[in-house]
């Protein structure tokens, strides 16, 4: 534990609730650390922070690690799996070690607002060409929902999102202006049927600041996940554009640009 608001509620609401006292003192031996007094352990668990709380078998492997505070209501279907699994021989090593088992909150009435927004942005999703909208990549629409795309996938270890949002960051690649560098708002896939006006980019002539933001974020993740060196080919393009078009004598950058390149 830490000096921190999320480990004193911990300790004041879930470490005094009766339930959880009686699970701990029948089922485990507990061992409470300040990681300031102890910054060995708390460096040991800092992925975890804070509070952290990890789980081990009598020979000292690691088989839980969770990461954040609990509340009694979260904290104890925990508790009893661990003593239940125990019992019967069958805890085994954690696989996510030397890393923390994703949080899964509990359902409320803000968990169900959640669910109501992710279905609305969900209906928009494109799932035949990524991002969001009728041609796939918007580049203003798919900057928070892409990083929230694939927060969804790490949260609740979901390939399909997880191919969905890397299509999503590829998807920038074919917004990103050949000539200048720098992604447009818009770029339309080859097998859609455009306005002419749009044919020869087969894309929308308008470059933001928000969507060269929105498409190095894309492409930083998509890197991450993947190590496809195409993703740094595509921040070294927004680059090129930032500094050769859309930066101002004084250093900083223009909202936009409207007109070529």
């Amino acid at each position: 534990m830490e000096g921190c608001a999320a480990c004193a509620r911990m300790e004041s609401l879930t470490y005094t609730d009766s339930d959880v006292i009686d699970l701990i003192s029948e089922n485990f031996i507990a061992i409470e650390v300040d990681a300031e007094a102890r910054p060995d352990i708390g460096e040991r668990y800092s992925d975890w922070a804070w509070p952290a709380t990890i789980f081990m078998s009598p020979d000292a492997t690691q088989v839980l690690a969770i990461r954040g505070n609990r509340v009694p209501r979260n904290f104890i279907p925990i508790l009893e799996d661990m003593a239940a699994k125990h019992a019967a021989g069958t805890l085994e090593p954690d696989p996510n070690s030397p890393y923390a088992a994703p949080p899964e909150p509990a359902d409320t009435e803000l968990s169900l607002i959640r669910d109501d927004l992710r279905a609305q942005i969900d209906r928009s999703l494109n799932r035949k060409y990524g991002g969001w909208g009728r041609s796939g990549i918007g580049g203003e629409q798919s900057g928070s929902r892409l990083r929230h795309l694939y927060l969804r996938a790490h949260l609740y270890n979901d390939d399909e999102l997880h191919e969905l949002a890397l299509k999503g960051s590829a998807g920038f690649l074919n917004a990103i202006d050949p000539v200048w560098g720098g992604s447009y708002i818009a770029a339309f896939p080859k097998d859609m049927e455009i306005p002419a006006r749009f044919g020869a980019l087969r894309a929308i002539p308008e470059k933001r600041i928000l969507v060269q933001s929105n498409a190095i974020t894309a492409f930083a993740i998509g890197y991450q996940h993947t190590g496809d060196e195409k993703y740094l080919a595509g921040i070294s393009e927004i680059d090129r554009y930032l500094k050769n078009w859309m930066m101002a004598p004084d250093g900083t950058f223009y909202t936009n640009q409207k007109s070529m390149p």
